[in-house]
């Protein structure tokens, strides 16, 4: 197999969110749902538009941003972003990594998560008997006292769960000067599905939390210029103003064969012997693998390794099918929570 060979320009987009006191208010939330027919009808007709208009007149800096996108139908009035959300397979997500390219409207992605493996329906919500919630009828890969085991507590790895979402979440940086936010979802879930009585003793990450925490603990201010070489590895180039470096955050997804893939890359004005820390989260053997509250097994793990630039400049380093991995050249000062990958 031939390296990807990647060539990453000087020229950048400016990234919309990295200022600080860029504020985002949502008017509603999936009134297209909650408030259908009617309720959906008057907001775009004139509540939407009224909440607009007089929000922007205010507060002329706040990006007002609509209950739904524009993907659902909806004509998102001017200069009011919409709100995407997707629950969804791997691959979908995957599939998607280009749709934002050519888009004008300004958006969010308000929600966003691989809930179940390709092809396979995981589960089916009933009403919940303690009334308040939801209960889940468990497939064949269900956990202990029904606990979603593969759909919000799993690592997903070997599925693909947790490569989609990155995916999904490097697009949105490849499209940052179009993207205000990105959000995960769910942030938090009772792991039987039901009510929300949360005991610290069993709040436990979704393994698919690790590729999320590496993709957002290297922040970007700009993206870069890059030659356009995607499938099976998908990926956004990019630095950071104020501390300087570069980034290449890349994920692979359904590799010829599972193969490794070998990677060539070099940033323009990066000289010889430059150092990068390359950060690559370890999958489980076991597909359906989880994080376990009861027993505390965490079966995702997180390597480093220091990798330099040859004497032309380039990086070479191979990943594994289904990983998800950053490239930094300034780790220590961009990463910006203690614990982070």
């Amino acid at each position: 197999m031939g390296f990807w060979h990647l060539v990453v320009r000087a020229a950048t987009f400016v990234c919309a969110v990295s200022s600080a006191t860029h504020v985002n208010v949502a008017i509603g939330n999936e009134d297209w749902l909650s408030g259908a027919p009617e309720g959906w009808k008057t907001f775009e007709e004139y509540r939407f538009p009224m909440f607009l208009d007089a929000l922007n007149k205010a507060y002329p800096d706040i990006q007002v941003t609509s209950s739904e996108s524009y993907y659902d139908g909806y004509d998102i009035p001017e200069p009011a972003a919409d709100d995407y959300h997707v629950y969804t397979e791997p691959d979908t997500l995957v599939a998607e990594f280009n749709k934002f390219d050519n888009m004008t409207t300004p958006h969010m992605i308000g929600e966003m998560a691989a809930i179940h493996p390709n092809g396979e329906l995981l589960f089916q919500a009933t009403a919940s008997s303690t009334g308040g919630g939801l209960s889940a009828g468990i497939s064949q890969h269900g956990g202990r006292d029904g606990a979603l085991e593969p759909l919000l507590i799993s690592s997903m790895l070997r599925r693909g769960g947790t490569v989609g979402e990155a995916v999904s979440l490097i697009s949105c940086e490849r499209n940052q000067y179009r993207t205000t936010r990105a959000a995960h979802a769910p942030i938090i879930r009772n792991i039987d599905y039901s009510a929300f009585e949360i005991s610290p003793r069993y709040v436990v990450p979704r393994g698919a939390s690790i590729g999320n925490q590496l993709v957002a603990a290297h922040p970007m201010t700009h993206a870069l210029h890059a030659t356009p070489q995607f499938d099976p590895l998908c990926y956004v180039a990019g630095g950071n103003d104020k501390p300087g470096g570069h980034m290449f955050k890349m994920a692979v997804y359904n590799s010829t064969d599972s193969a490794d893939v070998p990677v060539k890359l070099n940033f323009e004005r990066v000289k010889p012997g430059t150092s990068g820390e390359l950060t690559i989260p370890t999958r489980p053997e076991d597909p359906y693998g989880s994080n376990d509250p009861y027993t505390g097994i965490n079966v995702v793990n997180t390597g480093k390794a220091t990798t330099r630039s040859d004497r032309n400049g380039k990086f070479r380093f191979s990943l594994p099918d289904l990983s998800v991995a950053v490239l930094d050249t300034n780790p220590a000062t961009l990463c910006r929570w203690k614990n982070a990958p």
